[in-house]
């Protein structure tokens, strides 16, 4: 990561992204950038004062250079601002790829039927259409450094672990000790932990102080948060493969309402198959 590229709509799950992302950017030495999407009314009645395009811009980068000022960690800190017009998804996804090695970041708000509204419209879409890393902070979760980490991740021989470099980069910063869960049904033994212990992810992660860790449970979601509350996890790192992890956790739960709601923020990765960076490098290069 070079770029935090923070997507802003000032609501106040929003403003908590912003100053958890400024500062962890401030820490980890990287470039900031706030952004937001702003759309102009198609039609205004005539009892209204008529606001034009270049007033809204002008707002939004007003909006964007207060919150910069309030949560910089020093005068003297560069953090660039950008307000475009467009919808939210297709221009955080547009902005955030001209930026070299960028981390989108975005908030979400509250519990229950709130997380299934704010994230099944905005983050899971942006997780759906991006091949970038995002990282989502909940609306009360507050920044402090990583000393524990979870990584939720179900890793084959065809996953290229270069796409969880922003959870190691992370992790070296903070020297985090980091936890590799992965859920099993009830009824699973130690055959099935053995199986899905990763040679390949041990190395990745061998300066790390890692653990393995098999929560037996049917329910992926309830599993999942008290994991996060018993070993204090500060962040769960997660790679969406096809997005069944992600849909299984916040979209089709066991509950009528959804049920997962965590303090820590998620650190969505995406997958990456063997070979497949250096594809995307080659085309890069071609632009």
């Amino acid at each position: 990561m070079k770029t935090v590229f923070i997507a802003t709509d000032f609501s106040v799950a929003s403003e908590n992204a912003t100053k958890y992302g400024i500062s962890m950017a401030s820490d980890l030495g990287l470039k900031i950038v706030l952004f937001n999407a702003y759309q102009v009314p198609l039609s205004i009645p005539e009892s209204f004062t008529i606001v034009s395009p270049e007033e809204v811009k002008n707002t939004a980068e007003g909006y964007l250079k207060e919150a910069g000022m309030a949560y910089k960690k020093s005068s003297l800190q560069p953090i660039e601002i950008l307000a475009v017009e467009g919808y939210p998804t297709d221009s955080i996804i547009r902005n955030a790829k001209k930026y070299d090695d960028a981390i989108i970041i975005t908030g979400m708000k509250g519990e229950g039927t709130a997380i299934r509204k704010i994230f099944g419209s905005t983050v899971l879409s942006l997780v759906r259409k991006s091949k970038m890393p995002m990282l989502v902070v909940p609306e009360k979760a507050e920044y402090k450094p990583i000393e524990n980490m979870a990584l939720a991740a179900e890793v084959d021989h065809k996953l290229n672990l270069s796409c969880i470099n922003p959870l190691v980069q992370i992790c070296e910063k903070f020297h985090s000790k980091v936890y590799v869960v992965r859920v099993l049904k009830t009824h699973s033994d130690i055959i099935d932990e053995l199986i899905y212990r990763s040679e390949r992810l041990s190395k990745k992660l061998e300066h790390f102080k890692l653990e393995y860790k098999f929560p037996r449970a049917d329910n992926v979601t309830y599993a999942l948060e008290e994991f996060i509350e018993t070993y204090d996890i500060d962040m769960l790192g997660v790679i969406p493969q096809h997005h069944n992890v992600l849909e299984r956790i916040f979209i089709k739960s066991e509950t009528k309402e959804l049920a997962f709601y965590t303090r820590v923020p998620m650190l969505l990765m995406p997958e990456l198959k063997i070979g497949q960076a250096v594809e995307e490098n080659k085309m890069k290069e071609k632009v």
